[in-house]
């Protein structure tokens, strides 16, 4: 099916053993856990390119023709880019640590966090939304390139690549929410994806048609 637009993506940490979303705005990235990126956070999300999400499928051989074919498993990526993200949560995402000082270290040996991803866009007619969910992975940073300035400004916007791990429950490597099908509740994709959030149903961000960039934020 064809989409339209970014309305906007989320982000939770999640606990390594509970899997369940960190709250709070000193250990977790808002007080309800989830951070949403849109035009109130982060002047607008831009990017959410999706890749790998289906395995390789390999063929196999066979008196001189394809006997059968073998697939492996999804390793899904996804390149996530906008305007300007706040720092403070850029740099929870990526493990730095505040010294207090102000500034954030990033160590050789850092353990990436973990991190739930949910992408919010509509369909081609703008009249249902349809939510990417990856349930797990990790966040990097591959570059970042200051210029200099000339006739015009040259902005770094903020991009970075998430790396999704297979869900530990099941193997899903990750999940797609139409918010026309019967049966649908934002409500419950917000519990499947982010659980343990203590906001569980987002305005704007939850919303089966409708695509207001205003709504969405209240962590």
């Amino acid at each position: 099916m064809a989409t339209v637009g970014l309305r906007a993506f989320a982000l939770a940490l999640l606990d390594p053993k509970t899997h369940q979303v960190i709250s709070g705005k000193d250990a977790g990235l808002t007080e309800s856990g989830v951070f949403i990126a849109d035009l109130r956070t982060s002047k607008g999300a831009t990017t959410a390119n999706m890749a790998n999400l289906t395995g390789t499928v390999t063929k196999k051989y066979g008196s001189n023709g394809v006997a059968y074919t073998s697939t492996g498993a999804a390793e899904p990526t996804v390149t996530l880019g906008a305007n300007d993200l706040p720092h403070d949560i850029l740099d929870k995402c990526l493990g730095r640590v505040a010294n207090g000082k102000g500034m954030a270290l990033q160590y050789n040996k850092t353990n990436l966090p973990d991190l739930a991803l949910l992408i919010a866009t509509d369909s081609l007619d703008d009249d249902f939304g349809v939510f990417f969910s990856f349930f797990n992975g990790n966040v990097s940073l591959p570059s970042y390139n200051v210029q200099t300035n000339n006739q015009s400004a040259q902005e770094t916007n903020d991009s970075m690549t998430y790396t999704s791990i297979a869900r530990a429950s099941d193997g899903a490597a990750y999940g797609v929410f139409y918010g026309a099908d019967t049966g649908f509740d934002s409500a419950a994709m917000m519990n499947e994806v982010f659980p343990g959030a203590t906001e569980k149903e987002i305005p704007g961000f939850g919303m089966i048609s409708g695509n207001d960039p205003t709504d969405g934020q209240t962590a």
